[in-house]
């Protein structure tokens, strides 16, 4: 898995991205380096792995960076050999979460992070929920379609 901000720097890791309109994208050290451990992997033990790239720390709101590197990422996939997963919002309460070794997951003591995390920790707990459906890691006893039916009792309560 390869997490990327949403900037164009970030995607510079994966691709060498020229400087005109008509310059197709070339892999970068970065991109050939994880083709080859990935070859690697397949010669020694027969198993195809899966290059997951995934956007972290998104802006909540809507902004041409973020369509464009939207349109980036969809072009450059393929060709590069990644699949995109959903991506993580920029949220306060992963930041506080970190410092006290907590995930949005983990039961809270509502003295130490106090009373007000409920809504932000559902919404971190279904973002982090849909990547993990994307990525193919749920349990075996999960349902399918889980993360989306949380996501629409979520919007719906609030």
């Amino acid at each position: 898995m390869t997490p990327i901000n949403d900037s164009f720097v970030d995607l510079d890791v994966i691709v060498t991205i020229g400087a005109g309109v008509d310059v197709k994208p070339t892999p970068s050290r970065y991109a050939r380096a994880v083709a080859a451990a990935l070859d690697g992997r397949l010669a020694v033990c027969g198993r195809a792995t899966d290059w997951i790239v995934f956007r972290n720390r998104l802006a909540t709101l809507a902004s041409r960076n973020h369509k464009q590197i939207t349109g980036a990422l969809n072009l450059i996939a393929p060709e590069v050999g990644f699949r995109l997963a959903p991506g993580l919002s920029e949220r306060v309460i992963f930041r506080e979460f970190f410092p006290v070794g907590l995930t949005a997951f983990d039961q809270l003591d509502e003295p130490v992070l106090g009373a007000n995390t409920g809504m932000s920790r559902l919404m971190a707990r279904i973002e982090v929920r849909e990547l993990i459906e994307k990525i193919g890691l749920l349990p075996s006893d999960a349902l399918p379609g889980e993360g989306r039916a949380r996501r629409q009792r979520a919007v719906s309560v609030s």
